[in-house]
């Protein structure tokens, strides 16, 4: 494994979906989030799409639950770098598919990633 790498995603005012991550090749390890956080938990969209992504699935474990990250306003998170490893790029959504949460103002996420040799 290679050293982390640290990326940006926004989620603009009025809005749930961030701008897309690219991950192939990549683990997510690490997720920090921003001191303003509208109240909700992060949910997950992936793409497997070439270029830019058109094409994005909500993500579900194998035992067809949703994917949910429990976070709070200013959290640093920890995760399992193969939790999401194989998609070529990922969205972080705020709320659920069913119910997404528009943050109340432009939100900046922090992701640690780190290479799979």
């Amino acid at each position: 494994m290679g050293p982390v790498v640290l990326v940006r995603a926004t989620v603009a005012a009025g809005e749930a979906l961030s701008t897309p991550i690219a991950s192939v090749g990549y683990g997510i390890c690490l997720l920090l989030l921003p001191a303003a956080w509208t109240d909700a938990p992060l949910t997950l969209q992936g793409s497997l799409d070439e270029g830019e992504p058109t094409s994005w699935a909500d993500l579900y474990d194998h035992l067809g639950n949703e994917v949910v990250l429990t976070v709070a306003a200013g959290r640093a998170l920890t995760l399992p770098p193969t939790l999401l490893l194989g998609w070529r790029w990922l969205r972080l959504r705020s709320g659920l598919a069913a119910a997404p949460v528009n943050q109340a103002a432009e939100r900046l996420l922090t992701l640690g990633i780190r290479p799979f040799a």
